[in-house]
């Protein structure tokens, strides 16, 4: 196997393990937001409280989410470029990463329109 080949397999691997995080950071979301939603219909006691605390996190996690994407298409890039006929690829399924984030930011944006956060 010759070194452009090996860099190719390297890249593909990269892309797949990206992939998977991906996935199982939108699981990881989904659980978080089940569990926050029943908890907010069954207590009212601590709503404000708990809502500015949920805000932060949701704001915290999203800030983490862009970070790591960025910083994964900045590593395959760079890998990329070490490779002449790769140097031109886009980054893999990116329009769909960002119609994906999209949606789930507007859902989050629906699910707190009901919770006034002061």
């Amino acid at each position: 196997m010759d070194m452009n080949a090996k860099l190719q397999e390297l890249l593909k691997v990269s892309r797949e393990s990206y992939l998977e995080s991906i996935k199982a950071l939108s699981k990881l979301q989904e659980e978080t937001e089940k569990i926050i939603t029943t908890m907010t219909q069954k207590s009212t006691s601590f709503r404000d409280e708990s809502m500015k605390l949920i805000q932060n996190w949701i704001d915290s996690s999203n800030k983490i989410r862009e970070e790591f994407q960025k910083m994964v298409e900045e590593n395959l890039k760079k890998g990329a470029e070490l490779i002449p006929d790769l140097s031109s690829i886009q980054f893999p399924y990116k329009a769909q990463f960002e119609d994906m984030y999209k949606k789930i930011e507007e859902n989050v944006q629906k699910f707190f329109e009901m919770f006034k956060i002061k």
